[in-house]
């Protein structure tokens, strides 16, 4: 039986110290695989503030930003769509019996030893579920391992690969990260402009830290004790936090933190729908050039639900959801407005293009939304109406269309006002793009490999981003050894999905941010705007 060691947790955020841990397991073959597996939603901990989807999509871009993908840590679905986490004891016989082929081990430190007795499920004349298991301990620092636990036959401590050496840690766990992003300490540029993650760098993967930015997670900013709360600031006078003392450069300043009372300008949001199967650098450019010739403030990438008119797709609409987040971080700062859309993942079939469109003007009603589509997709488009929906919903909603090789743009739609035609940022340039699509690289993928003596990443190198390229490897997909997430995940709960959709972008509160020192302020620093989306 193939050994697993499930290696539970909040992962809020996952950090290094995680996985170094997990990576220790592997070194000392105490396990085939190991399953990093983030909980659900936890009423009983008021500070787990991070959706379940979140905290996963963390894990999954930093375990294939870290490892390759032949390196058997994966992250597990389990807990995703349940209404809250699953007790230890329940999670591993739920896995027990979902995986009965497996042998699965359970992963803990060795500050919880003294606990785990209180986890305690069965019946009174059964043994202790935690003398039964197979239990990999990982010294925590300042907690030693209790004699008891050392000498039981079923209990594995993680020791050094060799006899001389040691195993290989870090102290740095989730609490500390978030005190130290949610902290106002630090640089008056980190205060301004919301790069709280460069107090982490380091500790944690930087995509992950580009993720956290992207998303405004983990920015319930609360002042360092050495701050004081000014008295004028109220709620009614628009005033959202007053700071005094706070240092740069051995100059101290005080920070009063405003709601704009300027007219609120409507964010022009570019929905980028599409199978992704995967996402290709082909996707990404066009994204990007909307962005480079200012057609919109933001795109949003929307991997499509089920598509039973597609019975060759085999990939998961959360695999393609991870994909695409993948492809953003490894391929654009944080700040770089391209975000993706977790509306249809959960969702039974996929949305229609005008009820999805719909759904998000619902959601978000202070935007204006453009579906982007490019020239080759035009005679389609009266097509994507549902039974419910309007047939001519084409002619009314805006649409930002992007010329591609030998499809012309027909005249009909040139002249709509409703349609706006991607150009280049410069007068005399041209829009960037390529012929690369999903379809050539899935081409790729189904080669045989026998006698060619060619991997697949060498493929597909320069067409895919890496960190996709390592999904793909890391969970055989496109294959028919790829992981099965219906039955990883079950059944998803109807109100999470909806909370989901909802929760699945940031939100659009502007402030405006202004500065006065205690000394004489340079004149540059005097007045500074910020948006969130920025």
């Amino acid at each position: 039986m193939s050994k697993i060691a499930l290696f539970p947790g909040s992962f809020d955020p996952i950090t290094d110290g995680h996985l170094k841990m997990a990576a220790e397991v592997i070194h000392m073959n105490l396990a085939d695989e190991v399953w990093i597996t983030p909980c659900g939603s936890r009423p009983d901990k008021p500070s787990l503030k991070t959706t379940a989807l979140n905290r996963y999509l963390m894990c999954q871009l930093a375990v294939n930003n870290t490892f390759t993908g032949d390196f058997p840590v994966k992250v597990c679905a389990f807990e995703l769509g349940k209404p809250k986490a699953y007790p230890t004891v329940d999670l591993l016989q739920e896995l027990d019996r979902k995986f009965p082929d497996l042998e699965i081990k359970f992963v803990v430190g060795s500050d919880l030893l003294e606990s785990i007795p209180t986890w305690e499920r069965g019946g009174p004349n059964e043994l202790p579920w935690y003398r039964t298991r197979q239990i990999i301990v990982i010294s925590r620092p300042g907690a030693t391992i209790p004699h008891e636990w050392a000498q039981g036959g079923n209990v594995s401590i993680l020791n050094s690969v060799s006899a001389e050496g040691k195993v290989i840690s870090v102290n740095v766990s989730s609490s500390e990260v978030r005190k130290r992003m949610t902290s106002m300490n630090g640089s008056m540029e980190t205060l301004l402009f919301g790069q709280s993650t460069r107090r982490v760098e380091g500790l944690l993967p930087l995509p992950v830290s580009e993720h956290i930015n992207k998303y405004m997670l983990l920015h319930d900013s609360k002042p360092a004790p050495h701050l004081r709360r000014s008295e004028s600031g109220s709620s009614n006078d628009g005033v959202l936090k007053n700071f005094s003392n706070v240092k740069l450069n051995n100059r101290t300043y005080n920070v009063t933190v405003e709601r704009s009372k300027a007219p609120y300008s409507r964010r022009r949001v570019a929905v980028f729908g599409g199978v992704f199967d995967p996402i290709t650098d082909g996707h990404l450019k066009m994204a990007a050039e909307v962005l480079h010739a200012n057609q919109a403030d933001e795109v949003w990438l929307v991997p499509c639900g089920p598509r039973p008119d597609l019975p060759d797709l085999m990939t998961a609409p959360l695999d393609r959801f991870v994909m695409c987040h993948l492809a953003v971080h490894s391929t654009f700062s944080g700040n770089f407005p391209i975000k993706v859309s977790a509306i249809e993942i959960f969702e039974r079939t996929a949305l229609t293009a005008p009820t999805l469109l719909r759904k998000f003007s619902e959601l978000h009603p202070d935007r204006d939304f453009y579906f982007l589509i490019g020239s080759d997709l035009v005679k389609e488009v009266p097509l994507w109406a549902g039974d419910e929906d309007d047939k001519d919903w084409y002619k009314t909603q805006n649409f930002l269309l992007i010329p591609r090789p030998f499809y012309d743009v027909p005249e009909t739609w040139e002249k709509r006002e409703n349609v706006v035609l991607l150009s280049s940022p410069l007068a005399d340039g041209e829009v960037i793009s390529t012929n690369s699509s999903s379809s050539e690289v899935r081409r790729r993928m189904a080669l045989p490999s026998a006698g060619l003596g060619i991997p697949l990443s060498r493929r597909l190198e320069g067409l895919v981003p890496l960190s996709v390229i390592l999904h793909i490897i890391r969970y055989q997909l496109y294959t028919e050894s790829s992981r099965d997430l219906v039955l990883e995940i079950g059944e998803i709960n109807e109100e999470l999905m909806e909370d989901m959709a909802k929760r699945s972008l940031s939100s659009t509160t502007s402030p405006i941010i202004r500065t006065k020192a205690d000394c004489e302020i340079p004149p540059q620093m005097e007045l500074v705007g910020v948006s969130p989306q920025d």
